[in-house]
């Protein structure tokens, strides 16, 4: 609108322009008439391209608005789709249960069980074995006696098997199940072992296998494996007489009174325990230990005098002494006596242990008591008034030659 009164102006300008260029009465000459004409004209394409530029302006500008439109519709599609997917996923989630928690053995064997949901899973009910103290000669057969409770779905068949999927035993490593063990039925599983050849520390690892061939073990989620240690002794050190495995054959009092053996004790009156694999104050391997505690009083002590031993040439007493390694507040007097056949009591060797990371030694030679018939006598004391700390480990006392 605003050009077309531009132009208006243009031409009424123009005519007043010629009207004022003409004399009073006289008309236009040719010349002045094309004048016009041609001032006409200009004013006509001037027109014409102003409203071209115009029309071309209102183009882009409604190009510009849709295209602002379609980037605005985009983007609220964009994000109403990404909100829709974000509730679906909250909504999955809120439908999914959380599985249970998985809790991994100790020692993983390989390879791992693998439980099928409650299908095949196993109550182990006790070790009956004849020998369960695990301390063996090299090279010898040992037998074990497990008691299993099915307490899976599944029905064991005889395709069904016990197998040692780790160690270094021989012998009954694969059994076959003998017979059907329905869900809730119990079975015993008898088999021979035979002990590693060279001395030391062992350890087995057992998983049953199904018919499927896929393993599972016993525990709350039938993935902890069944497990046999041992010790082997070293036959060219020669033992004659071993204090760990005949700890029972000893009488053992604290300060409390009376202990007997097995473990029966407990920690206010004082115990003594025979373990096969402690974790000391040193971490290291160790063969059979006594772990003997006093009875809980600042002064407390325990002792246990062991029946007559006979001494011959060459013997020696060797052991190790030590912490637990849960007692950081340790610090204990351990000491050997013996009593020879008179009843006198002489002291044959004290040592003050404390919770350091490390570990005594003791070899000390028998000869000047060879041919006497000794009792030998273990005593453990409280030093620091910290008797809950008060762990001692005596590991694998012995009389060697």
């Amino acid at each position: 609108m605003k050009f077309r009164c531009l132009l208006c102006f243009i031409i009424i300008t123009t005519g007043f322009i010629l009207s004022a260029c003409l004399p009073n009465g006289s008309q236009p000459t040719s010349t002045q008439i094309d004048a016009v004409a041609i001032y006409t004209q200009a004013a006509q394409t001037i027109e014409a391209r102003m409203t071209t530029e115009a029309q071309v302006t209102a183009v882009l500008q409604t190009q510009a608005a849709q295209t602002e439109a379609a980037q605005m519709d985009l983007a609220v599609q964009t994000v109403s789709a990404r909100i829709t997917q974000q509730a679906t996923v909250n909504t999955v989630r809120e439908l999914t249960p959380t599985p249970a928690p998985f809790y991994p053995p100790t020692v993983s064997p390989n390879p791992s069980p693998l439980p099928s949901a409650n299908c095949d899973r196993a109550d182990f009910l006790g070790d009956f074995s004849p020998t369960s103290d695990g301390i063996f000669y090299p090279g010898e057969v040992f037998r074990v006696s497990w008691r299993f409770q099915n307490v899976g779905t599944c029905t064991w068949t005889p395709g069904y098997r016990l197998e040692m999927v780790s160690g270094d035993f021989r012998g009954g490593t694969s059994m076959v199940m003998p017979d059907y063990v329905r869900p809730g039925q119990t079975i015993d599983l008898n088999f021979p072992l035979v002990a590693p050849s060279l001395p030391g520390s062992y350890i087995g690892y057992w998983n049953f296998r199904n018919s499927s061939g896929q393993f599972f073990g016993v525990g709350p989620y039938g993935e902890a494996p069944l497990t046999i240690q041992a010790y082997v002794y070293d036959l060219q050190e020669g033992y004659s007489y071993d204090f760990a495995t005949n700890y029972c054959g000893a009488q053992w009092r604290s300060g409390a009174g009376m202990i007997s053996c097995l473990g029966a004790g407990n920690e206010e009156d004082g115990l003594v325990i025979l373990m096969q694999y402690p974790v000391l104050e040193n971490n290291a391997d160790t063969g059979p230990t006594l772990w003997t505690h006093p009875n809980n009083s600042n002064n407390g002590w325990i002792s246990g005098v062991y029946p007559p031993v006979l001494i011959q040439r060459g013997d020696r007493f060797k052991t190790s002494l030590a912490c637990l390694a849960d007692s950081p507040g340790c610090d204990i007097i351990m000491q050997v006596e013996y009593e020879n056949s008179n009843g006198v009591v002489q002291l044959l060797g004290q040592w003050r242990e404390i919770f350091d990371g490390s570990v005594t030694n003791v070899n000390l030679d028998l000869t000047p008591l060879t041919g006497q018939t000794i009792k030998f006598i273990f005593t453990m004391i409280v030093q620091n008034n910290q008797p809950v700390d008060a762990n001692g480990a005596w590991i694998f006392p012995r009389i060697s030659r």
